[in-house]
């Protein structure tokens, strides 16, 4: 009856937490690291340092399996199962350290709304698997400690599972290097003489080996062809480079021992905005509980704990001055543990104010209403967060275009590459770069075009100029300082076109306007690319300027949204118009530039007609604005107001 009990705490741990994420779960394509983790897996290509073997293996299988949902959705199905069989493990790894189910609850319910944990179970990637397959090694150590203290027969297999347990850790990530001290001095406290059986040890080795040999699939598939292989480790110096990632260890070499306390002080403030301020003091009570009651347990937790921090502050991949969180995610695990664990004094102090037998009387009691009172808690956060989540599922696009909210990346790559020219090279961000390829060759869009990855954004223009003098169309995939100046761009959907001869004809397909600007620009049309506007979703729209006469200002462009009842919703503006890129004083007469925006429509609005209203305006000196007037406007108007849209 006890053991039924159990599973049906660890099931409805597991899916509970699974139709959380599953409710708040990227819908969608994705750019960045979680675009690539989308599609690689699906043509069985290589990721990015350093090459993710298992997760690839694994994605693959299960993009193969799952009978619903597109290939994208299906990856990001993924990460909430290892998210959701994590928090289950939680759950069981904190019954190992303590005999309250309370506690084993409240470390579980702890972990599942972290912000940042939730964020990485609703995206594919590499994170939600990682963090999963720490907690296994965690567990694992625990059941054979158990094991060997019981003198169990079953303990050397209880081992073998502990070093396969591990193996499959490093095989999927190298950050799991940092369990081997805690995990090493865990082993050797509870059976030392483990050293002496040199077959036991051996076995484990083989055991910890043997997921390693996934690598070969790196070398193998690089010979073979993969779709998608940006590092060819098809030798042993680029597989070495890769499996290693030598070339973001100097990574760990860029931060000073004078940088290290605010670091540090950066993690303390992310644990406590994770778990929040009552939490982080709860967690530091658990911890102190542990250490009293299971110090080896304890060491194995804090050298774990240790390590992945340690890691952290000294990783430096950019120049943020903040730290890296994704690494930080499998600290948390260790925290919400501690958290859970803080019940236990609490217990204790209750027992002695009533006596050990009527608190064993009234136990369930007082464990239920501790539950309710933390349900109540979390509930708050958990909701405040869960309402983030849902806001986020329809977001404008801005000019940098990280494309990992909602539907960003599907509507970019909609607005993108289905109007490129086969021949067209696309220069874009990593970001950008993964959700084009994702269409690419997953779903055949547009595979002629080349899409090319920008390392350095000083090499932006070469790159450009060589398409153009080869007679290639080049187009960029967001708003890269270095082009600032340069003549002729424009606007195609999202995507930004460089160079060519300057047009005098809009594009076809637009909606007709000609609303000219004091005789100095014309508005010459417009598109509103989404005919089935709804509450919460996004307005993208282009607009077609011509000048009339090549301007001597620079003029800026606000784009604004009106509900049914005249009240401005949403508001857009550059300082100049393609994204901000092209200075009107740069124009030539007759030149036609296209210019696209994206304005949030309010979740809680009013359905009915909306309206977007134009307005270009100049400085004529420091702190001064004057709007252009619409020439032969009764009475004088300084805004452009376009047909209504229906909003449902």
């Amino acid at each position: 009856m006890k053991l039924c009990s159990e599973r049906l705490i660890v099931l409805s741990l597991f899916f509970a937490s699974l139709l959380l994420y599953a409710a708040t779960l990227s819908p969608d394509v994705l750019g960045g690291d979680p675009g690539e983790a989308q599609f690689v897996p699906y043509v069985l290509g290589i990721m990015h340092y350093t090459g993710y073997p298992l997760y690839t293996l694994l994605g693959k299988l299960w993009t193969y399996v799952l009978p619903f949902g597109n290939v994208a959705y299906r990856m990001n199905l993924l990460s909430a199962c290892a998210a959701s069989i994590t928090i289950a493990l939680v759950y069981l790894i904190t019954r190992q350290l303590s005999w309250s189910r309370a506690s084993a609850v409240l470390a579980a319910a702890s972990l599942a709304i972290v912000p940042l944990f939730w964020d990485w179970a609703t995206l594919a990637g590499v994170r939600a698997l990682n963090v999963l397959l720490v907690g296994l090694c965690i567990y694992m150590a625990l059941i054979w400690q158990r094991a060997m203290t019981g003198g169990e027969p079953a303990a050397p297999s209880r081992f073998y599972l502990l070093c396969l347990a591990y193996g499959l850790s490093l095989a999927h990530h190298r950050t799991a290097i940092l369990l081997a001290p805690g995990l090493g001095l865990f082993i050797l406290a509870v059976d030392r003489s483990i050293l002496r059986q040199g077959g036991i040890l051996l076995k484990g080795l083989a055991w910890a080996a043997m997921p390693l040999l996934l690598y070969l699939y790196l070398p193998l598939r690089s010979a073979t062809g993969a779709p998608f292989d940006l590092h060819h480790p098809d030798n042993w110096e680029r597989f070495l480079d890769l499996v290693t990632a030598r070339q973001m260890s100097g990574y760990l070499q860029s931060v000073t021992w004078a940088e290290v306390p605010a670091r540090l002080g950066f993690y303390v403030r992310d644990l406590a905005a994770q778990f929040t301020v009552p939490g982080l003091v709860l967690g530091l009570v658990g911890l102190a509980t542990l250490w009293r009651k299971q110090p080896r347990e304890s060491a194995l937790f804090s050298l774990l704990f240790a390590a992945i921090v340690a890691f952290t502050v000294a990783y430096r991949a950019d120049r943020r001055p903040g730290l890296n969180e994704v690494f930080l995610i499998p600290s948390y695990l260790v925290f919400a543990i501690w958290l859970g664990l803080a019940l236990e004094p609490a217990w204790g102090l209750l027992a002695r104010g009533l006596g050990r037998q009527a608190f064993n009387v009234q136990r369930s009691t007082f464990q239920a209403l501790i539950l309710s009172l933390l349900a109540v808690w979390y509930g708050a956060s958990g909701w405040s967060t869960y309402q983030k989540f849902k806001a986020g599922r329809w977001v404008p696009l801005e000019a940098y275009r990280q494309l990992l909210q909602g539907q960003q990346a599907r509507r970019y790559v909609q607005l993108t590459l289905p109007l490129l020219e086969d021949d067209g090279l696309y220069l874009a961000d990593w970001e950008q770069a993964t959700a084009l390829w994702h269409a690419q060759l997953v779903e055949d869009v547009k595979p002629g075009v080349e899409v090319q990855q920008v390392l350095k954004e000083e090499d932006l223009n070469r790159w450009i100029d060589e398409a153009l003098s080869a007679g290639r169309p080049a187009y960029v995939g967001r708003a890269f300082p270095a082009l600032l100046g340069r003549a002729n761009l424009t606007c195609v959907g999202a995507a930004l076109r460089v160079g060519g001869s300057s047009s005098n004809k809009t594009p076809l397909l637009h909606q007709p306007a000609n609303a000219v600007l004091e005789g100095r620009l014309r508005l010459a049309g417009f598109r509103l690319w989404q005919q089935d506007l709804r509450r919460g979703g996004v307005v993208p729209i282009s607009l077609y300027w011509e000048a009339l006469e090549k301007p001597k200002a620079n003029y800026s462009v606000s784009v604004r949204l009106f509900d049914p009842q005249g009240r401005q919703v949403a508001q857009k503006d550059y300082s100049n118009p393609v994204l901000g890129l092209y200075p009107t004083s740069l124009w030539s007469t007759g030149e036609v530039v296209g210019d696209f925006y994206e304005l949030a429509l309010p979740r809680q609005g009013l359905p009915g007609a909306y309206r977007l209203r134009l307005m270009v305006y100049e400085s004529p000196g420091p702190g001064q604005w004057r709007n252009l007037t619409v020439s032969g406007s009764e009475p004088p108007r300084d805004f452009i107001e376009l047909p209504p849209m229906t909003v449902h």
